[in-house]
């Protein structure tokens, strides 16, 4: 960029023969303060909708930054950036077995709804945890976190609180809540699909 700088100052003094040196000095800082501005404006990264921005590389925190609307400069060589989706994502808890408070083995299925939260230090927790991750790798680790919690709580639950969504329910989600804060989720739904017991002994 300095020789291309140079080359036109050079043309302006072959063009225009006795040209002032304030002149010539004038068009190479106007030059250069346009490829200055115009860099640094490419460097401003604008958040889009449904997402968030996450700053890498050297930052105050020596961490993953994230951040939600607006837009972040990202310095040249020392940071770069990625996006989180924030859509929500459905997720199917199938055969899992739990062992209720009254001693009684159920299988259960379950349809969890969760999304990266939008709560400042949870977001944090998605950038450090989640970010670089393919979508199915995400699902797989909050189906793991939803899976063990959902077998926790239904150990503290008989199972008629169990097979009752008024009683059930709100536990669940209660008890499901840190685990996905941990990643970075929060849960948007849940719902016990299918409740299974054992089938009693035949009669003799």
């Amino acid at each position: 960029m300095m020789m291309e700088l140079i080359d036109l100052a050079v043309t302006v003094v072959r063009t225009r023969s006795g040209a002032p040196v304030s002149l010539i000095l004038g068009i190479i800082l106007a030059i250069s303060g346009i490829i200055l501005f115009t860099s640094f404006a490419k460097r401003y990264k604008r958040c889009p909708k449904g997402k968030a921005l996450v700053v890498t590389g050297k930052t105050l925190s020596d961490q993953p930054e994230a951040h939600l609307g607006g837009a972040q400069f990202i310095w040249p060589l020392i940071q770069d950036y990625a996006l989180l989706d924030l859509s929500p994502i459905t997720i199917a808890l199938n055969s899992v077995r739990a062992r209720t408070a009254n001693k009684i083995t159920l299988t259960l299925a379950a349809t969890a709804t969760v999304a990266i939260s939008q709560n400042p230090p949870v977001l944090q927790n998605a950038a450090l945890r989640l970010l670089g991750l393919e979508p199915d790798k995400i699902v797989d680790h909050a189906q793991g976190a939803l899976t063990a919690q959902l077998i926790e709580a239904a150990s503290a639950k008989t199972a008629d609180e169990i097979d009752d969504p008024a009683t059930f329910l709100p536990y669940a989600k209660e008890r499901m809540a840190p685990g996905l804060k941990e990643l970075g989720l929060e849960l948007v739904s849940f719902a016990i699909t299918d409740l299974k017991r054992p089938t009693p002994p035949p009669m003799p």
